[in-house]
């Protein structure tokens, strides 16, 4: 959670030039991200504390401790899959950024934005369609390189692009 404030930050520091608004627009979404994240590893802390109850519990107590820790990972599932509408939005308002900037291929912005539709996609049809699993693969089976690819990629060629000592990039 740290590191993506971090990064979020870093990623308004790089590009503002390009845009003030979609820059602030595009952290504020990944910050909103991070806050919804941070609110569904709750969930996780819970479902886990319930899995710890000693094990001389009865059966019958321990089917409720089951059951109430099932509901504690779904809700870091749904949790996790709003914040990642988030996600989503902050990877295309970041291409709308790179789209602008000189010195940045166009290819990543063009990849970044369809990765954060299939991140709005995926987790659309995670919070509105959990039964369809044809359709759930079929969104990640389209955008799973897009989503992967694009972010690694980025990352990489910022990094390499650093330690070069490249001109600065402009918008």
């Amino acid at each position: 959670i740290i590191l993506d404030v971090l990064l979020s930050v870093s990623l308004y520091a790089l590009f503002h030039s390009a845009g003030k608004s979609t820059a602030w627009l595009m952290v504020s979404l990944r910050l909103v991200y991070v806050a919804v994240k941070g609110f569904a590893i709750v969930g996780l802390f819970l479902a886990r504390d319930l899995y710890s109850v000693p094990v001389e519990t009865d059966a019958g107590q321990a089917g409720v401790y089951a059951a109430q820790a099932m509901q504690f990972l779904k809700m870091h599932h749904y949790g996790f899959a709003v914040g990642l509408i988030f996600f989503g939005l902050h990877l295309i308002f970041l291409a709308l950024l790179l789209l602008k900037v000189n010195g940045i291929p166009k290819l990543f912005a063009w990849m970044l934005l369809s990765a954060g539709v299939g991140y709005g996609m995926n987790s659309l049809v995670s919070l509105f369609a959990p039964d369809f699993a044809l359709l759930k693969i079929t969104v990640i089976a389209v955008f799973i390189i897009p989503m992967t690819f694009s972010e690694l990629s980025f990352g990489v060629w910022l990094w390499v692009r650093h330690r070069s000592a490249a001109p600065p990039l402009t918008a």
